[in-house]
């Protein structure tokens, strides 16, 4: 289960595994905000709008990534090398907390929205209204808010490096912990570490409850 359930002890446990509810309170999670906005055509490929920007001419047939420093949002992407009209917004860590609060204090159901085509406006020099003409749909997910996942990613805080180790250690044979938070190779908050510990715990039991390395 993620990590942010288990600090939450939103679920019951009858005992308590506590050593591991005591290393989850040690390890922390991590605040991410993803907007995916789906176009009615891929605009930024447009040779009328190529043309108006001729000394980057060849990266916007290209366009891969997008950044933006000092907006919020300041990282894009496209599905380069599919041909499909979306751009993915993304905001980690602090700067994400931030623009999390600033959207919940709204209280607007588009604010995010809104943000996004505020900051695409400036990339692309269009207005917000022409790039909603465009938009057809578009996707947000509060990772932090969400009751089965509280929160986007885990990090390990200073002084707490053996925490995922020890949240690794099958309890009694009986409880096998998974999940990025527990990886024991050093990539926290990754999707590779959440399916390498899953397959950590798989074998642990098949092999009887010994935890496995």
């Amino acid at each position: 289960m993620p990590l942010g359930v288990l600090r939450a002890e939103s679920i019951e446990f009858a005992p308590r595994p506590e050593a591991v509810l005591q290393e989850a309170q040690r390890l922390a999670m991590g605040c991410a905000v993803r907007v995916v906005l789906v176009f009615s055509s891929r605009f930024w490929r447009d040779a009328a709008r190529r043309a108006q920007h001729p000394d980057i001419e060849d990266q916007l047939k290209q366009l891969g990534f997008l950044f933006m420093p000092g907006d919020t949002p300041a990282t894009w992407w496209t599905p380069h090398p599919d041909p499909l009209p979306v751009l993915t917004a993304w905001a980690g860590g602090p700067k994400a907390g931030t623009w999390q609060r600033a959207i919940a204090a709204s209280l607007s159901p588009d604010a995010a929205l809104q943000a996004c085509l505020e900051t695409l406006g400036r990339a692309f020099d269009m207005t917000s209204a022409e790039l909603e003409h465009l938009l057809v749909a578009w996707y947000a997910h509060d990772w932090l808010h969400d009751d089965y996942a509280r929160g986007a990613y885990s990090y390990v805080p200073a002084g707490a490096v053996g925490a995922p180790e020890r949240m690794a250690v099958p309890v009694d044979g009986t409880l096998f912990f998974a999940g990025e938070h527990t990886d024991l190779e050093g990539h926290w908050g990754t999707v590779h570490a959440a399916l390498g510990s899953g397959v950590r715990a798989a074998e642990a039991v098949r092999l009887g409850g010994v935890s496995a390395q």
